[in-house]
């Protein structure tokens, strides 16, 4: 921020709302928050999500407006209010939530802002992992790698994608994850195709390996061939929620 001379830190990616604050929210409304060069941030979001904002984050400042509001006239009041109308507002013009639309209605809302391009922002700052989030990743881990070994070892011919889905979750709500979400568990069929597939529900066919995108868990695989049978399985979204609670 200092060396972009920015004043205040507009905030509004999902990702990166997770990372620097603990808790994010759908764009069912626009919602952001704020950190200031100097003084205490702030998070401006509708009143029905306020409450699991206060017990996920740890910004104490939270501005509340209600369903019928206009968002974005409710966060520029709030950063009125904080006597920044006329600060150098940095902002990430890459960020998904970063409409065109919202861009300007800001724009106009503020006439005396100066709004700083900080494109890519929300991405980079997360690019470099502190010893914390590596210890976080060491706990994950194992986790995706047991439910990826559960899958495989409960697969039969018979069995759906929905099966695999239901036994990845016991896994991970087992294990300590955070939830029970696992992504879209798709059939590795074909060519890479099949990694962004959408959910839907198959049965298992052919005599395929699970596709498996960690090197331990392949090699765990490839030592239990002869104990389970295995067939054809993607499991995606186990990183994303494979961080251990507490």
């Amino acid at each position: 921020m200092a060396s972009a001379g920015v004043d205040l830190l507009l905030v509004d990616s999902g990702e990166l709302l997770a990372w620097l604050t603990g808790y994010t929210v759908s764009e069912t409304m626009y919602r952001a928050a704020f950190l200031p060069r100097e003084g205490d941030a702030w998070f401006a979001l509708r009143a029905l999500d306020e409450a699991p904002w206060r017990e996920k984050s740890w910004i104490s400042d939270v501005v509340g407006f209600a369903d019928t509001d206009e968002a974005q006239a409710a966060v520029a009041a709030s950063i009125r209010e904080r006597r920044f109308a006329g600060a150098r507002i940095g902002l990430d013009t890459n960020s998904y939530s970063m409409s065109a639309a919202t861009f300007m209605r800001l724009s106009v809302l503020l006439p005396n802002a100066s709004f700083i391009p900080m494109p890519g922002l929300s991405d980079s700052l997360r690019w470099v992992k502190s010893e914390e989030e590596i210890a976080i990743l060491r706990q994950a881990s194992p986790i995706a790698d047991k439910a990826m070994l559960e899958v495989a070892r409960q697969a039969r011919p018979g069995m759906t994608t929905r099966d695999a889905a239901a036994i990845a979750s016991q896994v991970f709500l087992r294990e300590g994850a955070d939830t029970g979400e696992v992504g879209s568990v798709v059939k590795a069929t074909g060519s890479h195709e099949f990694l962004h597939g959408a959910f839907k529900t198959e049965t298992i066919n052919g005599r395929r390996r699970p596709a498996c995108r960690t090197r331990s868990a392949r090699q765990k695989l490839r030592r239990a061939d002869d104990a389970a049978n295995r067939r054809g399985w993607a499991l995606r979204g186990t990183y994303r929620y494979g961080r251990k609670a507490g």
